[in-house]
């Protein structure tokens, strides 16, 4: 999802700029704004809360002894 949101917000940014970013504000804009960045910053905040640090007990006993961990 943050992949794609990024790749998205890259891609339209300029276009982006020319049409928002230059215009007084309004209520649509300010949810435009809310629902594009917000929404990132949720997502990005989420992967990072996400405790990876466990990981290695998730995996499959039969791939640690095959990789050796």
């Amino acid at each position: 999802d943050v992949v794609v949101t990024v790749y998205d917000i890259v891609l339209t940014f300029p276009e982006e700029f020319r049409i928002m970013w230059k215009r007084p504000i309004t209520g649509a804009k300010v949810l435009f704004f809310l629902n594009r960045y917000v929404m990132l910053v949720v997502m990005v905040t989420q992967i990072k809360a996400s405790d990876m640090s466990d990981l290695n007990d998730r995996v499959n006993p039969s791939l640690r002894v095959a990789y050796g961990a």
